[in-house]
């Protein structure tokens, strides 16, 4: 059953194509029910994208936090889709990534150094926190020499990360 939920999701998420380069009006937060909620604070899109690989991410900053959504795509790779949430302290996103893949809900910190319009991550030694959450060991001593940094797109697309694609994890994760 937990294959079937999975390959429904990727095929969701990748089943949908970006319909236009519209700024969003009015972005959205899913509320405990899965609908959709309008709110007034614009999303920020970042992309990476070589060959067939992709990696996705919206966010948005209310009361100084950051929340959004981010997507791995890549080419005959297993996918990962999910929530993230955090905060800017200086020049750093410091995030929680919450994610399906492989039919698995997980948990990972990313952290982004951000030059003006791109998103570096980081990388370094990880371990599972007694919360169950993937964190990096010495976070001071990340190194942000990333090949798949991410560029802030000038608008956000309507549809940049499914609404479909959102309702479905928010549902499979309180099924699960």
């Amino acid at each position: 059953m937990k294959i079937f939920l999975t390959l429904s999701l990727i095929f969701v998420i990748f089943s949908c194509t970006i319909k236009d380069d519209k700024e969003i009006q009015g972005p959205v937060v899913m509320s405990n029910e899965g609908a959709v909620e309008h709110i007034d604070r614009p999303y920020h899109c970042y992309i990476y994208a070589k060959n067939k690989d992709t990696i996705r991410l919206q966010i948005r900053e209310i009361d100084k936090k950051i929340q959004g959504w981010m997507v791995y795509g890549f080419y005959e790779k297993d996918g990962a889709f999910g929530e993230v949430d955090g905060e800017q302290i200086g020049d750093t996103l410091k995030l929680t990534y919450e994610f399906l893949a492989e039919g698995v809900v997980s948990k990972m910190e990313k952290h982004f150094l951000k030059d003006k319009t791109v998103l570096s991550l980081g990388d370094g030694d990880m371990s599972m926190s007694e919360d169950s959450v993937f964190s990096y060991t010495n976070p001071s001593e990340l190194n942000f020499q990333d090949e798949t940094a991410l560029v802030e797109m000038k608008s956000c697309p309507e549809n940049f990360i499914s609404e479909d694609a959102k309702s479905f994890f928010v549902k499979f994760k309180a099924e699960n």
